[in-house]
């Protein structure tokens, strides 16, 4: 089956959005042996990295040019679209797929123009951020898809709450996290690992709190700093908070020091992707503290770094405004703590960090699970039921909450 997916966010350089939607277009073509191909945005990323990248891609990969006149921003804004609609009705009369896929709001609106032309099934691949943004053209797209998929029961409600009309048919399909690479079986990543606490100054006995995302108020790691110098007070100096991601917010840099426990937090500002496995093994307990940004309209749509974390045996502590919270709560396998409270999450880190027998049977139940549900061939077996009932037209009636 030929599937065309369009996106604005793809990599090298991407985040969940396009991590979720670069993982399924390729495994699709590995493992289930879709013809893919990928329309995405270079966003005047390095022109030597994107074409690296897409050589390696196992699908076909074209990619929108980068126009100028970036500092002129209604003129920018009005050409990229004429050329963006253009370039993938071009694309789309060439390659004639059965299934298209548009894989954010932008991609949807320029899907549904195309559809009103020529009348082929798509698919909306839903993240929740956009559904913030209360777009009247999206919500058409959004009506005449064939198919909507969310990434989790939390997208899904944000769409209820702006258009509660809405009848289309859809799934709440899972990020998930690459089980060879966050593999706990393996030996050679935990090995690695010993040798961190050495490396950042951490004492052998101490309790390390994990956090992976890039280091700004949405993602909330100042909630944690927050809940560290309570417990801190306490007299818990055993207890170390690793911060792993580049920074949006400088003034988090300060915080430890203004609330005086900077040698208990530690900031590392880049870390490599092969790198990572070990950062998750030498932790104690992940957390996930994402705000709902109203003024970013953004949301944690679902937290792949979470996903990671528990493969390889981690309990999570996220927030409520994460995701991936419903299913945690559903299966039992990780803490929920209230939106932007510091003190309910300082309540959630000590719950784990006090009781080691909590602590490591909600890690290995995590592992567990997460091998079983929450991985990208998961995800991908089932994007490829969808896109496959989308093209036999065999999609009525065809609403699911959840792959768990």
């Amino acid at each position: 089956m030929k599937v065309l997916f369009l996106t604005s966010e793809f990599p090298p350089y991407a985040g969940g959005a396009g991590e979720y939607v670069y993982q399924v277009s390729a495994n699709l073509c590995r493992d289930c042996s879709f013809d893919v191909k990928v329309l995405a945005s270079t966003n005047h990323f390095d022109p030597d990295e994107v074409r690296k990248f897409d050589s390696h891609f196992p699908g076909r990969m074209v990619r929108y040019a980068d126009l100028p006149l970036r500092r002129v921003k209604a003129l920018y804004y009005l050409l990229t679209a004429l050329y963006r609609f253009f370039k993938s009705l071009l694309v789309y009369l060439l390659d004639k797929p059965d299934v298209v896929v548009a894989c954010d709001d932008s991609s949807a609106k320029i899907v549904f123009l195309m559809h009103r032309l020529l009348g082929f099934r798509y698919v909306v691949i839903t993240h929740g951020s956009e559904f913030l943004k209360e777009s009247s053209f999206y919500f058409r797209a959004l009506e005449s898809a064939d198919f909507l998929t969310f990434h989790s029961l939390l997208s899904k409600s944000f769409l209820d709450k702006a258009h509660p009309l809405l009848d289309v048919d859809y799934a709440v399909i899972n990020a998930g996290a690459d089980e060879k690479i966050y593999d706990i079986e393996n030996s050679a990543i935990f090995e690695k690992a010993s040798g961190l606490r050495a490396k950042l100054g951490i004492d052998e006995h101490a309790k390390v709190i994990l956090t992976v995302g890039t280091v700004s108020d949405r993602k909330g790691q100042d909630l944690v700093i927050k809940a560290l110098a309570d417990l801190v007070a306490m007299g818990r100096t055993d207890l170390v908070y690793v911060a792993v991601g580049r920074f949006r917010d400088p003034s988090f840099a300060n915080l430890p020091r203004q609330l005086g426990v900077e040698d208990n937090v530690v900031f590392l500002d880049f870390v490599e992707r092969e790198d990572l496995p070990a950062l998750y093994a030498f932790s104690d307990i992940y957390v996930q503290p994402s705000r709902l940004s109203l003024k970013l309209k953004s949301i944690e749509g679902f937290s792949i770094s979470t996903c990671e974390a528990m493969l390889l045996g981690k309990p999570a502590i996220v927030t409520e405004s994460v995701g991936i919270q419903s299913v945690l709560r559903q299966l039992e396998i990780g803490l929920v703590a209230k939106a932007d409270d510091p003190d309910d999450l300082r309540d959630k880190i000590m719950l784990l960090a006090d009781d080691d027998t909590l602590r490591q049977n909600m890690g290995a139940k995590s592992a567990q699970i997460a091998r079983s549900n929450l991985t990208w061939s998961t995800t991908t077996q089932d994007i490829a039921k969808v896109l496959t009932q989308v093209s036999s037209h065999n999609v009525s009636s065809h609403k699911t909450e959840a792959k768990l």
